[in-house]
């Protein structure tokens, strides 16, 4: 055991294989993505999800002030989509596959959909933590998840880990 550094810390949580999800949000008829890895489940009741941005994220601001959001968890097919709100939060919207008369994208041949408003906020080192309630949810039965470990993506089939590196 070590203790933590960024470089070891990054390492060792990248050994946490998570799935893939678009957040977007209209916020006064602008719409933004962005990739996160962080979603993680809280409570069935409420039904509550939380994320985590960076603070210093130039798209930080906006989905502080949303009023609701939206999130997509993405499908083994959708890795340009991971990299393209990875990058950046803005789009040409009608470029991509959405579903309809939603007013915050949501994307089709995702693995499910979340649609919420934030509950609350918490302060965590570089990062906030938004808890979401959770209003409206779907998923896919056909869809198999994009995943990320080890820094890289990945699919069900192709991570089949040795019995022999367990601790």
């Amino acid at each position: 055991m070590h203790p933590p550094s960024s470089t070891l810390f990054r390492q060792t949580l990248s050994r946490f294989a998570t799935g893939v999800s678009i957040l977007t949000s209209n916020n006064n008829g602008t719409c933004l993505g962005v990739t996160i890895n962080s979603l993680a489940s809280v409570s069935l009741d409420p039904p509550l999800v939380l994320f985590s941005l960076k603070k210093s994220s130039p798209r930080y601001t906006f989905f502080k002030e949303c009023k609701s959001y939206a999130i997509s968890v993405l499908s083994e097919s959708q890795k340009f989509l991971s990299n393209h709100f990875a990058r950046q939060g803005d789009a040409n919207w009608q470029d991509f596959d959405l579903l309809k008369n939603e007013p915050s994208p949501l994307f089709q041949e995702a693995l499910a959909h979340l649609k919420g408003h934030p509950e609350a906020f918490y302060e965590g080192g570089d990062h906030t933590i938004f808890l979401v309630r959770v209003t409206h949810m779907a998923f896919n039965e056909n869809q198999k998840p994009l995943l990320f470990y080890k820094s890289d993506y990945h699919t069900l089939e192709e991570e089949k880990l040795p019995l022999e590196n367990a601790l």
